[in-house]
């Protein structure tokens, strides 16, 4: 009889076991770091996080100057000081694959600087083609882009890790670069409106036509979007190397516009509100619901994150693909006007005000699984029971079965 009851009691512990494991892994919620705090860190007024390979870039201040930090997950380096570099007003950090790029100020000009783990690089300066004051760095791999200024007009220019070279050549009061690879986007001035061009290695495209105030152009790889007016709305436009759609349907005021591989979110503007979209490649969704002033939208894979009001508090949401959460209020964090988040695969970076300055968050794991339906409490004691029972009623069942044993 005691080994009887020493087996039901061993299987109701193992149940009661994997139950509680399981518990823990569905409401489980991400870490969050205060990252700018880290190691003794004492930089104020943080701004402009990126994130890349788990490394955090942000531009921040000693009390003295504004510099460039990165965060490795085990130590923080003024990046901006390394290497005997003496910059100041270090700005809009960027970071792909290790390299950091930034605007800073030398010698009484704005300058684009490259950490490249090794050494800092004055990348603006290299030539032939030379900047004069340069900013708005972007980077993919090796390859950096930029707005600079030459002959008295703003252009883009590129460093391919060799040599710099104008890309702009016919439009002018070019800016807001981006770059996939070595394929560069960029919205300048041509025939009296801004426009959107392609610099595909080799020549440069004007890839908008009908609609005016194309702005904010964004790529990844086949695929462009950008925000134009037509009929006095701002519309959301794709180019996929062929052909020029208005994505966009029923919002008006759509801009923010991001993209990933052939998915794009923006922020439009629905029943007196700004919500964020997506389309899918095939529908508009609009995924947010519950919040208001929904701003800066960012999107990788499946999982969207932007900045939104909800309960009264600006914070940091995230969209999964069937759900939306909230991600700034996990772990027992609490810090206020959370803005500017960016993600890459399931970790989340963002700027946010703990009460005494603006520190920059790192959210890890935060990207959760769909939705798995989960019984509660009460259920699973019912199921608990009931696999206990039965397991009980077996094992005494096939011990009388088996020897004859009279439990009386």
């Amino acid at each position: 009889m005691k080994n009887i009851f020493d087996i039901v009691y061993r299987m109701i512990f193992s149940i009661l076991f994997i139950v509680f494991q399981t518990l823990l892994l569905f409401g489980q919620s991400c870490e969050i770091i205060k990252v700018s705090s880290q190691f003794g860190n004492n930089s104020i007024l943080n701004l402009d996080p990126q994130i890349s390979g788990g490394n955090v870039v942000w531009a921040g201040s000693d009390g003295m100057e504004t510099h460039i930090f990165l965060y490795e997950g085990n130590s923080i380096m003024q990046v901006s000081s390394l290497f005997g570099n003496n910059s100041t007003a270090n700005t809009s950090p960027q970071i792909s694959n290790g390299h950091i790029v930034w605007s800073g100020m030398s010698m009484g000009v704005q300058n684009i600087f490259l950490y490249n783990g090794i050494g800092i690089v004055e990348v603006s300066s290299i030539g032939p083609d030379l900047s004069g004051n340069s900013f708005q760095p972007q980077i993919s791999g090796s390859n950096i882009v930029w707005t600079g200024l030459s002959e008295g007009d703003f252009h883009i220019f590129y460093y391919n890790g060799d040599n710099v070279t104008r890309i702009s050549t016919t439009s002018t009061s070019n800016g807001s670069p981006q770059i996939y690879n070595n394929l560069i986007v960029w919205q300048g001035t041509q025939g009296g409106t801004e426009h959107v061009f392609l610099y595909d290695g080799i020549s440069t495209t004007q890839i908008s036509t009908t609609t005016s105030s194309n702005v904010q152009p964004q790529i990844f790889g086949d695929y462009i979007i950008w925000s134009g007016i037509d009929g006095g709305v701002q519309h959301i436009y794709r180019y996929d190397g062929n052909t020029i759609d208005q994505i966009s349907t029923t919002s008006t005021e759509n801009t923010g516009q991001q993209l990933y591989e052939n998915q794009i979110v923006w922020t439009g503007t629905l029943g007196g509100d700004q919500h964020i979209f997506l389309f899918d490649g095939n529908e508009v969704i609009q995924v947010s619901e519950l919040s208001t002033d929904n701003l800066m939208p960012q999107i990788w894979g499946n999982n969207i994150v932007w900045s939104g009001v909800q309960d009264a508090e600006t914070s940091i949401l995230l969209y999964n693909g069937e759900e939306v959460s909230t991600i700034s209020n996990q772990g027992g964090n609490d810090s206020m006007q959370n803005l500017n988040p960016q993600i890459q695969g399931s970790d989340i970076v963002w700027r946010g005000f703990d009460g005494e300055t603006i520190h920059i968050y790192l959210g890890r794991n935060c990207a959760p699984a769909p939705t798995i339906p989960i019984p509660s409490l009460s259920l699973w004691g019912l199921i608990i029971l009931g696999l206990s029972l039965a397991i009980a009623g077996n094992i005494v069942f096939r011990r009388n079965q088996g020897q004859g044993f009279d439990i009386n």
